[in-house]
């Protein structure tokens, strides 16, 4: 009997690759503040250092060339912050500008501002604010590598590091191969990061989001022509929110690299997370009770595939009242959900998994430990194949298919469970509840039809959920004065 679980849960994680390929981390960029020239400079020059003590204190740098070094440091002494810097290093890429620039910015106290400007390759940028002062907070960074009117501007490298509570984060970078890291450690942090491979459509972005405490938003977006993108987002804490979107315009077969998206939340990293589904659960499924974080709830993850030949998706969260979306269009697919990482003897559950691919390879799994919580999977047209297991009682697995091969394996552990399996074309059902043995209870509906359908889909519902956008803001900025009524 207990087969079909070990087998549902194997091929579940066997066909989602994410689970062996977790996104690849960007490189942090070198401190910016080793500058040398001095003397009466060259040594080809274009070095700025600026320290300044107290509060409200400005700093404006432009630079045009190449090589060129920023550094500044605001410290706030005892006093409150609300400084401001902003870097500009500039020159279309030729063989004497806009390559290999550094700039760093490092703020201490509240109501910093900061935004470096740097266009070119090579380029690296590194913003440090709060610096683990825990009164710090209300600090804006916004970083941006490349622009639209640039020549180029590939293997940037930008970090941002903030601590307190209520600082925000913002990353652009555009054409390819570039890495972004941002950790903000604190309550009610936003985070943003927006890679695009334009104007010339090129691929290979990494970014990476660490979030430890309460309250925090990670986004993050990568778009163009190509794939090699990596996506990670870390939160650590209770009501954190992630959205992650990948579009690729690569026509099929075009490109042999994948994108990669992964949120891990309530988890230390999401490397030890596989290891746990892929060592433990793939040969004994009772020892994926490996504990509860009770501090990792009411997270929401949302994640976007469009396009692209070998995608790869995976949301883990840790405790209970957590929810994750998932959306694929075309190409590759492969989507993975793991929720409530449980002790069996504490109420832990109600969280909502929902998948939905159109198009192309499909393949969809998800786990769920606890009480009352639900799987949604809905694939339309193509491979199709959808794995789904939860061990407790009342929980619910929804399973459409529309459209090709098909092809759908359900197991349940315990008592008062219900799974519905809808299936047009391919078709091929298997289902298997309270596992264990026990008081039963359980039901199991599986409708099965030809590609024209006949009798009409049966819809056990639960499909709500998505909203929950807004947060964009960072702007404000002031600098001028230099001399007016000084």
């Amino acid at each position: 009997m207990k087969k079909v679980i070990f087998c549902a849960v194997a091929l579940m994680m066997g066909a989602v690759g994410l689970a062996q390929t977790t996104p690849v981390a960007p490189s942090a960029p070198a401190n910016a503040q080793a500058l040398t020239p001095m003397a009466p400079a060259p040594a080809t020059a274009n070095m700025s250092h600026s320290i300044q003590n107290g509060n409200d204190n400005k700093v404006a740098v432009t630079q045009i060339g190449t090589s060129q070094g920023a550094y500044s440091d605001q410290d706030n002494g005892s006093g409150l912050g609300f400084n401001q810097a902003r870097i500009l290093q500039t020159g279309n890429v030729s063989a004497s500008s806009g390559v290999a620039n550094m700039a760093e910015v490092y703020q201490r106290g509240t109501g910093n501002q900061s935004t470096q400007a740097q266009y070119g390759d090579y380029n690296e940028s590194l913003v440090r604010q709060g610096s683990s002062n825990n009164s710090s907070l209300g600090n804006r960074a916004l970083a941006q590598q490349g622009n639209a009117a640039a020549q180029n501007g590939q293997g940037n490298q930008l970090q941002i590091d903030q601590d307190g509570n209520g600082n925000q984060a913002r990353t652009q970078q555009r054409f390819d191969n570039n890495d972004a890291l941002t950790d903000q450690d604190g309550d009610l942090h936003y985070a943003d990061v927006w890679q695009r491979a334009n104007p010339n459509g090129s691929d290979g972005h990494a970014a990476h989001i660490d979030q430890d405490g309460l309250g925090n938003d990670a986004w993050v977006r990568q778009d163009g022509l190509g794939e090699r993108n990596e996506a990670s987002s870390l939160q650590d804490g209770t009501g954190n929110y992630s959205w992650q979107e990948q579009y690729s315009t690569t026509t099929a077969g075009a490109d042999p690299y994948a994108n990669n998206a992964l949120v891990a939340q309530g988890t230390n990293t999401g490397n030890a997370m596989t290891v746990v589904i892929d060592s433990d659960m793939n040969t004994n499924v009772d020892s994926y009770h490996v504990g509860i974080n009770t501090t990792s709830n009411y997270n929401k993850a949302f994640q976007f595939q469009n396009g692209g030949n070998f995608n790869d998706v995976a949301s883990f969260q840790r405790g209970t009242s957590n929810y994750s979306e998932q959306h694929q269009d075309g190409a590759g697919n492969e989507a993975l959900v793991v929720q409530s990482f449980y002790d069996p003897s504490a109420l832990t559950g109600l969280n909502y998994a929902k998948q939905t691919q159109d198009g192309d390879n499909n393949q969809a799994g998800i786990g769920q430990n606890g009480y009352l919580n639900r799987a949604l999977q809905s694939q339309i047209g193509d491979g199709n194949k959808a794995l789904s297991t939860q061990q407790g009682h009342d929980n619910d697995v929804n399973i459409h298919q529309r459209g090709d091969m098909n092809s759908a394996t359900s197991a349940q552990r315990a008592a008062c469970n219900d799974i519905l399996i809808v299936q047009y074309d391919g078709q091929s059902a298997s289902v298997e509840q309270n596992l264990t043995g026990g008081l039963g209870n359980n039901t199991a509906n599986i409708y099965q039809s030809g590609p024209d359908g006949g009798g009409g889909a049966i819809n056990c519902g639960f499909d709500p959920q998505l909203p929950m956008t807004p947060r964009n803001p960072i702007p404000v900025f002031n600098i001028p004065d230099v001399c007016p009524g000084c």
